[in-house]
């Protein structure tokens, strides 16, 4: 699934855009979509607080604490393609910087036509949104909603039970039918398994304590080590 936040300064801007991206991923994605379109910012908070992966963000460089809550965004979603939106009243050098990392611009006033061209530019950079294209950098779950991308660099752990995988990300879980036997074989070497249930993403890990046959994650996430897995685990460290 790809997630689409969009933030205009009213709701007719922001159909404008959100229609054109509708339009154009249809056109170019075998993705399913969900879009979050607003124009008011209470509402982008309020988002933001159910930690939700952002694939795509246009937004509103005009809006008050509107630098801040990007650079939320790009903290919280560094693979996301950023689409800033502003106007003359504003200098570049609000929305251009390195805690942005804007990949284009929606200069006011909106354009469809315009919109379309910056639309149609982000598919042609980014495969991993085009017909039968996979990026490298995030895990593909194929659910009975659709297909959902997970970038690695937000995945915690997998736990294998009650005959599914469970995997956390974010204080999210999200279950599918298939085997930590399986998956090792093609997860990327940080992934480490640590016990006959448990496989973890070694960026996250905090602490490991042998002698408690525990590994602390972050956001206090704790998982079990088991005694065959131990070895493994010392000889990543």
């Amino acid at each position: 699934m790809v997630n689409a936040l969009i933030l205009g300064k009213e709701p007719a801007e922001v159909a404008v855009i959100c229609n054109s991206l509708k339009e154009e991923a249809f056109v170019h994605s075998d993705e399913v979509w969900k879009y979050y379109c607003f124009s008011q910012m209470e509402e982008v908070y309020a988002l933001l607080e159910e930690h939700p992966m952002l694939d795509i963000v246009c937004f509103d460089m005009t809006k008050q604490n509107a630098t801040k809550t990007a650079e939320q965004i790009r903290r919280d979603n560094p693979a996301a393609y950023i689409i800033v939106i502003a106007d003359l009243s504003i200098s570049p050098a609000v929305y251009m910087r390195p805690g942005i990392m804007a990949s284009s611009l929606i200069l006011r006033p909106v354009q469809k036509n315009e919109v379309k061209q910056i639309f149609d530019e982000m598919f042609l950079v980014n495969e991993y949104l085009k017909k039968e294209e996979d990026k490298e950098d995030v895990f593909i779950i194929e659910g009975k909603d659709g297909r959902y991308r997970i970038p690695y660099s937000r995945i915690s752990y997998m736990e294998a039970r009650e005959k599914k995988v469970f995997l956390y990300t974010e204080g999210k879980e999200i279950a599918f039918y298939d085997t930590l036997d399986n998956l090792t074989e093609s997860l990327p070497k940080n992934f480490l398994r640590c016990h006959r249930s448990f496989v973890v993403n070694a960026e996250k890990i905090r602490k490991v304590m042998l002698s408690q046959n525990i590994i602390e994650l972050e956001d206090e996430i704790v998982v079990p080590i088991s005694r065959s897995y131990k070895t493994a685990i010392k000889e990543y460290k």
